[in-house]
């Protein structure tokens, strides 16, 4: 699992020096002889590559030239120990002590070196019964959620499934059963998200996203509702048409009340303790466009620990101690680094956070008094990734999510003439594996462009250079839009701008920006498309499908004049998915589904009757249309009897009609973003593939109590 998560990290300490090529050299912009580059370099070998020996003699190197750059040695030395201890080499101790006696005014990397050495001491020495800390994967593979909870009694956990429904997990028989009963996104789009068990066990709060309208905007919702552990008794707790997303975090030790992440139509946010019977809600926090991620109400009720960025241009986060009355407040952890994902423990004497404090994600441990933190922080475990807390069981066994996988590019060769397959898919960027998404080709197939999602805030932008594989990157002023319908590039025919769905940092503007491909300079072109946009062939507008309750519409744009204009409409119970646009610009295919079932239809680009493609038994996912204009290329689940599930097919279907016929791979999960070349020969897309493991470390408290 180390070896995974340190695959997924981004350079935690100097990789704005660094530029990475897809063929995983690692060129150094400032040159290789400066303190930031020489670290960043070993860095790169332990966390993108996995080459630990190597990383070990970056490392050594870095030391024997820069010991004296005291706040970059210290972390050399602790990212040597935990290599060290990895490869399970004796040597980790040398490197932990090294940092006691050479670096003892460093507080913390001197106090997570402590604790290193203490870890390892036990591990060295037979543990006594019920003494030893141990850590073992409990859940894995398709299906797995870490957006729920453990149970009181810490023998069933709830988490969110394909399709959008709520499950529970027996945790010891490894079997899952419905709570909310939904199958399958054929049948709506609602979903259900966070959740989180009563204190007694016997209910779960949970968000669900409804498809119900609020008469005055026509806006969806969503809202909290409360089942219970049978799947019996829902009930729609609390939705109000000015909170447009919220919430459960955690629960009053009497059940009376529920914590609620509140986000209003203004883009502020709000924490809040809403009644479980009536839905009436008490506020205690309000903030601007910054939020917290993550919330726990300590076990007597009294206290809320929150992350949160207090400053405006860095997404790190700080912990926060707030009254459950809301009348004071106290900063709890203030660090360099980011600090997130609080959790009380259940005696109500800690909180556990996730930190990089070290270099790595490792979780924290903090004792906790009325009026704030009593002491330093102490190093419970490293290496934990961004680690999800899920709750504890009565022993003090210590329940948390951590995601390994992601969103990766592929690439494929075609026969240009007949769109049929040359070569089956390989990765086409090997860097910031998990992390990739959203190709596209400049207009005259000579560079590739893709974004790259480096932390949860830092969106980058890539473009690679085709023949030289030279490599540029950079961060667009804007937050790119997370879900992946609408987290795609489209480079203009003039190839000077990219076409990106974003919102300015601070929550206002949302809708498309363009992108300077040399600059990186960002401008906000119009405000409102929820999903999907194209570029029109000569590049003077673009057909995008309307937002809130013209989601169902495909419009026009002109870059000229900004006059709109209704190019389709499509009438309930039906509704309008992904389109694409043929390269002579004339014509237009889109993909309907509702009540009538999916189907693929043309239409004329100036608007008119539209002309069924083709109607199949699932969703046509990821379309694409061949430079050629002769074929369309799709992507389909061949499972009639789970078509979330996967796996997807790609095939491909005449323009002028006719059956479709399979082009030649499948893929596990979804693919999306299918993109060709201008000369048809390369095919690229985006493939899903997410790797979420749950795992339990028991005898936790014991620990933690110990180091404390």
């Amino acid at each position: 699992m180390i070896r995974m998560v340190r695959m997924l990290m981004a350079c935690s300490v100097v990789c704005g020096a660094l530029v990475v090529s897809v063929g995983a050299q690692l060129v150094s912009t400032q040159g290789p002889q400066t303190p930031d580059a020489l670290l960043g370099a070993a860095i790169h070998q332990d966390d993108a590559e996995g080459n630990l020996d190597a990383a070990i003699e970056g490392y050594k190197t870095f030391l024997a030239r820069y010991a004296d750059n005291r706040p970059l040695a210290v972390q050399a030395l602790l990212r040597m120990g935990q290599a060290y201890e990895t490869l399970g080499r004796p040597e980790a101790r040398d490197a932990y002590e090294r940092v006691l006696r050479d670096y003892a005014d460093q507080a913390e990397p001197v106090a997570a070196a402590r604790a290193r050495l203490a870890a390892l001491n036990v591990e060295s020495s037979p543990p006594s019964p019920g003494s030893g800390m141990t850590a073992r994967q409990i859940w894995a593979g398709r299906g797995v959620g870490l957006l729920g909870s453990v149970s009181p009694d810490g023998r069933y956990l709830t988490s969110g499934a394909t399709g959008g429904d709520l499950i529970i997990r027996d945790i010891a028989a490894g079997e899952n059963r419905s709570l909310t009963g939904k199958t399958s996104w054929l049948s709506s789009s609602e979903y259900a998200w966070l959740s989180i068990f009563s204190p007694d066990g016997e209910q779960v709060a949970y968000t669900w996203f409804s498809m119900e309208r609020y008469p005055e905007t026509g806006g969806l919702s969503y809202e909290l509702r409360i089942i219970n552990r049978d799947g019996s008794g829902m009930r729609r707790v609390y939705r109000n048409e000015e909170t447009v997303y919220l919430e459960p975090h955690g629960w009053t030790p009497d059940g009376a009340q529920v914590l609620l992440l509140f986000q209003n139509r203004d883009n502020t946010y709000q924490i809040a303790l809403v009644s479980a019977e009536d839905g009436s809600a008490q506020v205690l926090r309000t903030f601007d466009w910054r939020r917290p991620r993550r919330m726990s109400l300590s076990p007597d009720g009294k206290y809320i620990v929150y992350d949160f960025p207090p400053r405006e241009d860095s997404s790190k986060r700080d912990i926060f101690l707030l009254a459950a009355d809301g009348t004071r407040e106290v900063t709890l952890v203030k660090h360099a680094a980011n600090d997130l994902n609080p959790v009380w423990t259940p005696d109500g004497n800690h909180v556990l956070f996730i930190s990089d404090r070290t270099g790595r994600m490792g979780l924290w441990a903090l004792k906790v008094a009325a009026d704030g933190a009593v002491g330093s922080a102490q190093l419970v475990k490293s290496d934990i990734g961004q680690g999800i807390p899920l709750g504890f069981s009565p022993e003090g066994s210590f329940y948390y999510g951590v995601g390994i996988g992601g969103r990766n590019i592929y690439m494929a060769t075609l026969e240009p003439a007949t769109a049929s397959l040359l070569s089956q898919p390989v990765p086409a960027v090997e860097t910031y594996m998990g992390a990739n998404s959203a190709p596209e080709w400049s207009p005259d197939g000579k560079s590739f462009a893709y974004i790259s999602q480096r932390s949860r805030e830092q969106s980058v932008v890539v473009i690679r250079n085709l023949q030289t594989g030279a490599q540029r990157e950079f961060t667009p002023d804007i937050k790119l839009r997370q879900t992946l319908p609408q987290r795609r590039l489209r480079w203009s025919p003039d190839g000077s701008t990219l076409l990106a769905f974003g919102q300015n940092r601070k929550g206002g503007e949302r809708g498309i920006y363009l992108i300077d491909v040399e600059t990186g300079a960002v401008s906000f072109e119009f405000e409102g498309p929820a999903k999907y946009a194209e570029w029109s062939p000569d590049g003077k507008g673009f057909f995008y499908r309307g937002a809130g309750p013209e989601k169902d519409l495909l419009f026009y744009r002109s870059l000229e004049t900004g006059r709109i204009r209704e190019i389709h409409r499509v009438r309930p119970p039906d509704h309008l998915g992904a389109f694409i646009v043929s390269p002579d610009g004339r014509q237009i295919v889109i993909h309907e589904g509702g009540g009538n079932g999916p189907v693929l239809k043309v239409i004329p680009a100036e608007g008119g009757e539209p002309r069924e493609l083709y109607r199949g038994p699932h969703d046509q996912h990821a379309l694409a249309w061949t430079p050629d204009g002769r074929h369309i290329l799709f992507g389909s689940p061949n499972l009639p009897t789970h078509p979330d599930a996967g796996p997807m097919e790609l095939w491909r279907i005449p323009v002028s009609g006719g059956s479709p016929e399979r082009v030649g791979f499948a893929k596990e999960h979804r693919f999306r973003d299918l993109r060709i070349s201008p000369d048809g020969r390369r095919l690229a897309f985006t493939a899903e593939e997410p790797s979420k493991e749950v795992w339990v470390i028991e005898n936790f408290l014991h620990q933690v109590v110990g180091n404390n």
